[in-house]
């Protein structure tokens, strides 16, 4: 069987159905932005191996099927991590730092004072909620259905991810910690990030992901 052949099965038989609870979640203007997503990917074949980008990888092993299950990888290292940083936090050498376990679960710790008057360190979802105008306005502005069909796999299918929001001529002097949590090898996870920094403000992001496949 060709590789061709491969990939056109695979695509057959990875569709997002409008029966995932993903589509669901947020407000009106939300879940009609996922629906253009899903629809964008349903539509969209797999992007070529003779692309730069897929030289080397084949774009097919990315259609992860779903069993209804979340497959995490939380090992002793990724809380060994945790607990570090927290301690970082403690001492104030972080401004903030953020769990987000598989896009499923994000912890929100910031140090006391550490953000300027107007800055915003939350959970997208929480942000969905109470800081529409904002998020609305920026999100899927740079990454959306039209860029890519992995693209609006992600834009149909985010549970939830992390917002920061600097505005504009404020600065953080101490850096954020995002620490990420990939999951197993050869299961999906869909991370979600929106980052809104004004003119002349500045801001240090440490963005670490840990997972991915363990040897027994």
């Amino acid at each position: 069987m060709s590789t061709e052949t491969v990939a056109k099965n695979a695509e057959k038989d990875f569709r997002i159905d409008d029966l995932s609870p993903e589509l669901q979640r947020g407000p009106d203007w939300l879940r009609e932005r996922r629906g253009e997503a899903q629809t964008a990917f349903n539509n969209t074949p797999l992007p070529p191996r003779g692309l730069h980008f897929w030289r080397y990888t084949d774009p097919a092993k990315f259609l992860v099927k779903r069993d209804g299950t979340v497959d995490t990888a939380f090992t002793e290292n990724f809380d060994a991590i945790e607990r570090l940083e927290l301690e970082h936090l403690k001492e104030g050498h972080l401004a903030a730092f953020v769990v987000d376990r598989g896009g499923r679960e994000i912890e929100v710790h910031v140090e006391a004072d550490a953000l300027p008057e107007g800055a915003i360190i939350t959970s997208l979802s929480e942000a969905v909620e109470n800081h529409r105008e904002l998020v609305e306005s920026h999100l899927y502005e740079l990454i959306n259905s039209r860029t890519g069909k992995f693209e609006a796999m992600n834009g149909a299918l985010w549970n939830d991810g992390i917002f920061m929001y600097v505005p504009d001529n404020k600065v953080i002097e101490q850096p954020i910690h995002f620490l990420r949590e990939a999951g197993f090898g050869g299961t999906a996870q869909y991370p979600r990030m929106l980052a809104i920094v004004g003119k002349n403000a500045e801001v240090t992001v440490i963005d670490e992901y840990g997972g991915g496949s363990i040897d027994d």
